[in-house]
């Protein structure tokens, strides 16, 4: 007993600086059989399957070794009887904790001080083995919670969701010990995204063998590869234990499959599962992050495309367009704004804007902003906008509606377009309505007036049709030229010409024609062409064209009075003796009448029209303006 009790205050600084469980086991077995001078002394624990399991063991002479297993309660002789075998439990909460059993060559008597000494012992040792197992299991947390934030820390830098499973797979490999790994995407389809080969013992499979294997023991199909044979190797030795499959999750949503496979069945270790796990997870967490950044940029990328293609737009369309707020305050303003005004994007930037807008048009430019501030309809306005390239203003229909956006702000989108040359079109129709309103009361009263100078002197209808029909085709003729597109640039010698076509001498060779070309405006031709055609059709009938050697000339020119530019035209017909003139003109007719009465009120033009010994001469002078 004094050995004994030695033993045990020896033990208690081994105990406590242990960090061995099994070397401390094989020291406290060691020199509690010396203590007791016996033959063989085994320690017992039990295995969690209601069995002890022999953990460590010290014998000296000729006994054999004990078993392995023994049953958690057993036959044990009582102190009071001699014994070459007996066994001393310690109990901890009512479960049995540890056993000592001791064996002799020859019975012997145990007695119950020592029977309490050996029960301190395996006391102390099994809080110092608990302390060493939570040591250890502290140990392999710190490196564990080591290896997975370093995992973490490499995982966050991998931006490609397929390269993350990659690295994760280089960090599983050592740690797990598998032969081959791979990550199973689910995106939505399963495939395989990513696959290593650690260790080609057993024959190292491609990747086709390895996904037809994985189908084979769990069942995932991997769309890109077609079922393949299964090498013999594995079809003879692999199994469900060779394979680990780890879901790959970040809280509840899944990401894919990270599958291991093992040259032999995988022990059941909870610590290399743990790390196993949490290694899935933070993989997980940084391939969901990569392909929520992916998408992300890849939306960024789109909307900047979009944006790109409408900014394009915007700047390439002949409107001009901005953005505004409030009443009229400008926020951003388009390229072809600035180059037509030459108004910076600074200054046009609030009411800015108004400093290219005509003097005459800002007040109502402010009222319509205003109004549609105030009610919300759509902003209309016309107005007149400076072109600094022309250095003049131009009109512009202006259009914007208001866009509310996500914070319940509005914001005014709108385009101004150019529209000068449609409102000068509009300018000149108007123009020419009138114009065209003023020639047809003009063309009645000359019609008005023909009707009633020829029936006055027409003894018959017969007499009167052939002549009125006749000046009605002149009057058709004339409007002929008028109705072309440059009907302003009907010219004198265009319009003798055609009277004298109108009557056959077109290309006479007793008539010479000489001027300047003159544009004639628009409100002389037809009184003009009615006058010729009097003078023309009077040549054919009595004068220059009616007898052999009769000669015509007619000249014109253009000249200044009093500032005021004037058309001098002269009509001479020169016929040889004895050729007589119509009466009619005589007694002032309607030709006569037209040129000395009609062209000086119409066109307020100075004429003359007198008979002479050998012909007629004729003068007008027309203002050209």
């Amino acid at each position: 007993m004094p050995r004994l009790r030695h033993l045990v205050d020896a033990l208690d600084e081994d105990i406590r600086l242990a960090s061995d469980g099994q070397a401390l086991r094989r020291l406290v077995v060691i020199r509690l059989r010396q203590a007791l001078g016996i033959s063989q002394l085994a320690l017992l624990e039990p295995d969690g399957q209601d069995r002890l399991v022999l953990t460590a063991l010290a014998s000296e002479g000729a006994l054999p070794p004990p078993p392995q297993h023994y049953p958690m309660m057993g036959p044990y002789p009582a102190l009071d009887r001699a014994s070459a075998s007996f066994r001393i439990d310690w109990s901890i909460n009512g479960r049995l904790a540890a056993a000592i059993l001791l064996r002799t060559l020859s019975p012997r008597l145990w007695d119950e001080e020592m029977r309490d000494v050996v029960r301190s012992v395996l006391e102390r040792l099994w809080f110092a083995l608990q302390r060493i197992d939570a040591e250890a299991r502290l140990a392999t947390l710190r490196l564990r919670q080591s290896q997975i934030l370093r995992l973490t820390d490499h995982l966050a830098r991998i931006k490609d969701p397929d390269a993350v499973a990659g690295a994760a797979l280089d960090f599983l490999a050592p740690v797990i010990g598998a032969v081959q790994l791979g990550f199973i995407a689910e995106d939505p389809e399963p495939r395989l995204a990513a696959w290593r080969v650690h260790n080609p013992a057993g024959g190292p499979l491609d990747e086709a063998d390895f996904a037809s294997l994985v189908e084979w023991i769990h069942g995932i199909r991997i769309a890109r590869f077609e079922t393949r044979a299964m090498p013999d190797l594995w079809r003879s030795s692999a199994g469900p234990d060779h394979v680990t499959v780890v879901p790959a999750s970040a809280g509840a949503q899944r990401c894919g499959l990270f599958v291991l496979l093992h040259s032999a069945p995988l022990t059941d270790c909870a610590d290399l599962r743990a790390l196993l796990e949490d290694g899935a997870t933070r993989a997980a967490d940084a391939i969901l992050r990569a392909r929520n950044a992916r998408a992300l940029a890849a939306r960024a990328e789109a909307q900047h495309a979009a944006e790109e293609r409408l900014l394009t737009l915007i700047e390439n369309i002949p409107q001009l367009v901005w953005r505004a707020v409030d009443d009229g305050q400008w926020r951003w303003a388009s390229r072809q704004w600035m180059e037509f005004t030459g108004l910076s994007a600074e200054q046009s930037m609030g009411h800015g804007w108004l400093a290219a807008v005509h003097p005459d048009d800002c007040a109502a430019a402010r009222a319509a902003w205003r109004q549609a501030a105030n009610t919300g309809a759509m902003l209309a306005m016309d107005g007149r906008i400076y072109d600094v390239a022309e250095k003049r203003y131009r009109w512009f229909q202006t259009r914007a509606r208001a866009v509310r956006g996500p914070d319940g702000g509005i914001e005014w989108l709108g385009t101004s377009t150019d529209v000068d040359e449609l409102v000068r079109l509009r300018d000149r129709q108007q123009v020419l309505v009138s114009e065209l309103q003023h020639r047809t009361r003009n063309l009645l009263g000359v019609v008005r007036s023909i009707g009633r100078q020829l029936m006055t002197s027409s003894d018959s209808m017969e007499c009167f049709r052939p002549r009125f029909e006749d000046r009605l085709g002149a009057i058709a003729r004339v409007q002929g030229l008028l109705s072309r597109s440059d009907a302003t640039e009907v010219t004198l010698e265009e319009l003798i010409a055609m009277e004298l076509g109108a009557v056959g001498q077109r290309n006479a060779q007793n008539a010479v024609l000489s001027g300047p070309k003159v544009a004639l405006p628009a409100r002389a031709v037809q009184i003009l062409a009615l006058a010729l055609h009097e003078l023309a059709t009077n040549a054919l009938k009595y004068g220059a064209f009616n007898a052999r050697g009769g000669k015509l000339s007619v000249t014109w020119r253009t000249e200044q009075v009093e500032a005021v530019p004037r058309l001098f035209i002269e009509w001479i017909e020169v016929c040889p003796e004895g050729v007589g003139h119509e009466p009619d003109i005589e007694r002032r007719g309607y030709g006569r009448e037209l040129i000395e009465k009609a062209l000086p009120y119409q066109l307020s033009a100075e004429t003359s029209f007198y008979l002479t010994g050998h012909g007629v001469r004729c003068t007008i002078l027309v203002p050209l303006v």
